[in-house]
């Protein structure tokens, strides 16, 4: 017991420590211009600079223990929480977590993932990355408790989410939610009040999706179907200079108010990226990134969806620093 409350304490205080611009030319940026494409780049070129750093812990393996991320995460490792890759229980040693959190499209967009399933739009109330570890090998696993943590009650439904996407040149998207699982680690109908009270600080009720049985680590997502029974059409997006394309560039498509995020596809023959299936009358933001040689380019917009739009980007010359500036502006 004094083990387990010594980890909590530990865990809680390490944790505890812790679209609307326009495409405008200003004077400190330049409209781009950029000459060839290395056919070397790869797509995690241009995310590179624009992850979030993760928030490192750890944990003893075998003993109950709570902890909470930068953005109120939080975590529930039970006794049998982790296994090797062998499926064999981890009952001892110090298990290595790294923890990404993604609250805001923006922090999405940065992290170079999205909330669809099999093509289809999903809202959001947040995502993270969980990379598992004891002395250097992948940790897998068994059963732990994840709560996402909301701004206030909602009434909402959602559910958990997988992704196993291993790769920094893919947008990580996710897969059908497991409906035969038992209802606690599928669904929670509203948010939970948790008078979980951190050490030095007085109790407090916050409001999280909590989640009992999560099985597995990596991309975890909360998240659910997006309805809007408008009729549907395509988004097409055209870049002033066709040196931009699918190898070095990309383009999402975000509904703010539901922290909702689509990626788009590339036509070679027409040099323009596409949204397909999206509902006619909805605000959204269109948020472009690019990067050719050591140079990167940004843009935004609002509009509103007609039928077949077709929208016209002039990007421009920023620093990284200033994309994740924007980026976490939303």
């Amino acid at each position: 017991m004094k083990k387990t409350q010594k980890m909590v304490a530990v865990a809680a205080t390490a944790f505890g420590l812790l679209f609307g611009m326009s495409c405008r030319k200003t004077p400190t940026e330049s409209v781009s211009t950029p000459t060839s494409t290395s056919s070397a780049w790869t797509k995690s070129a241009l995310f590179s600079s624009l992850r979030t750093a993760p928030f490192k812990f750890s944990v003893d393996a075998g003993v109950p223990s709570v902890g909470y991320g930068p953005q109120g995460t939080k975590l529930v490792f039970y006794a049998n929480s982790f296994k090797d890759g062998t499926g064999n229980v981890i009952s001892s040693g110090k298990i290595d977590i790294e923890l990404i959190e993604m609250y805001t499209p923006g922090s999405m967009i940065a992290n170079n993932a999205v909330t669809t399933c099999n093509g289809q739009l999903l809202r959001s109330g947040g995502q993270v990355k969980i990379t598992v570890t004891q002395n250097g090998k992948e940790v897998y696993a068994n059963r732990y408790g994840i709560g996402f943590k909301q701004p206030e009650a909602s009434s909402n439904p959602m559910e958990l989410f997988y992704s196993d996407n291993n790769s920094f040149d893919s947008t990580t998207v996710w897969g059908q939610p497991d409906t035969m699982r038992n209802v606690l680690d599928r669904m929670v109908l509203q948010t939970m009040a948790d008078t979980t009270s951190k050490p030095g600080l007085p109790p407090s009720i916050t409001h999280y999706y909590m989640f009992d049985s999560c099985t597995r680590f990596r991309w975890v997502n909360c998240d659910f179907f997006y309805y809007n029974p408008a009729p549907r059409t395509n988004i097409y997006v055209q870049l002033s200079d066709t040196s931009f394309n699918y190898i070095n560039s990309a383009v999402f498509l975000v509904i703010v108010s539901e922290r909702a995020v689509a990626s788009t596809s590339y036509q070679w023959s027409a040099k323009r990226f596409v949204g397909i299936n999206f509902p006619e009358g909805q605000s959204m933001k269109l948020v472009f990134m690019g990067k050719i040689g050591d140079s990167h380019f940004y843009a935004e917009k609002i509009f509103e969806v007609s039928r077949e739009i077709k929208l016209q980007l002039t990007p421009l010359k920023v620093s990284s620093a200033e994309i994740k500036t924007k980026l976490a502006s939303f």
